[in-house]
């Protein structure tokens, strides 16, 4: 199918799967890299997924909705072979998924998917996404694919049910905490996060509160407590706006480190490291409010 690597076909079913992140879609899937990210896509792509070049990747996250996995989201390659679409590509979680038609190294091969998730030249991208994510939330005993998993499956469900959820649980994303930035970001150049930022959930939870000082140029330069609530992320990335400028958070893998990204400029980037985790919500909550009532009417909401 490649021929010229990247063709309208593949571009158009990406644009596809960049949709199913809006809210309203009936599936969810974030996309996090493709082939069309770097124009020069053979040698990135091997860099980036370790994938020989006779194959390009895509990159992204799935949110299953059963009661078990709903709240884990899984990274997910796809690897599209040369001959694809007449071969099926191959599925590899990366974010570590407890199922019992999932091996331990997260592989589905691409006769997995031929079978089990009835791929034909004619099925999509998203319309293999929207079975992938069926297919992990109704475990089937006809599929297994780990046998260790499955007999607790069967044997003993509270167990199994059990695994899901903690493992859900290290799988999503968690932005609650308290977090000490580093020195990096130029203060002559560009209005910069400082100090210590807190994140606290409100409003039941819908809601992520986000507190902490910045300095640098413009306003910034009066060391102003930024204070925002946002919709809670589901996944480990979301826009924010700091003073105008438009900045990019990333949560890492483990929830460990927020990194704030300027996209138009590397010197204005953050890293912030977590100190607390969102187990001592209590302490996060008490920090978020004194530190808000400290500065008085150098609040910016």
């Amino acid at each position: 199918m490649f021929g010229s690597r990247l063709n309208k076909e593949l571009y158009f079913q990406i644009t596809k799967l960049k949709l199913c992140q809006d809210a309203n879609s009936d599936v969810k899937f974030v996309l996090e890299r493709s082939p069309f990210d770097n124009d020069d896509d053979d040698d990135d792509n091997e860099k980036i997924t370790g994938v020989s070049s006779n194959r390009l990747t895509i990159i992204g996250r799935i949110f299953p909705n059963s009661a078990i996995y709903r709240e884990g989201s899984f990274r997910i390659e796809i690897a599209l072979p040369a001959m694809y679409p007449s071969d099926p590509p191959e599925i590899r979680f990366l974010t570590p998924i407890y199922h019992i038609s999932v091996t331990d190294d997260g592989r589905l091969s691409s006769e997995t998917v031929k079978r089990d998730l009835l791929w034909s030249p004619r099925r999509s991208l998203v319309e293999i996404i929207r079975a992938l994510v069926d297919y992990i939330d109704h475990p089937n005993l006809q599929f297994i694919l780990n046998h260790e998993i499955a007999g607790e499956f069967m044997y003993n469900r509270a167990e199994f049910d059990h695994a899901v959820v903690e493992s859900d649980s290290a799988a999503a994303p968690d932005w609650i905490g308290i977090w000490s930035t580093d020195t990096k970001c130029n203060k002559l150049a560009c209005c910069c996060l400082f100090d210590q930022i807190t994140t606290s959930a409100v409003a039941n939870e819908t809601k992520l509160r986000i507190i902490g000082q910045v300095d640098g140029i413009g306003i910034c330069r009066s060391n102003l407590i930024v204070f925002s609530e946002v919709n809670m992320p589901k996944d480990f990335k979301m826009p924010f706006d700091l003073f105008g400028f438009s900045l990019s958070l990333s949560l890492s893998e483990d929830s460990k480190v927020i990194s704030a990204i300027n996209p138009k400029d590397s010197q204005c980037n953050t890293i912030a490291t977590r100190l607390h985790s969102a187990a001592n919500r209590i302490e996060v909550l008490f920090s978020a409010v004194l530190l808000s009532s400290f500065v008085g009417m150098k609040t910016y909401f």
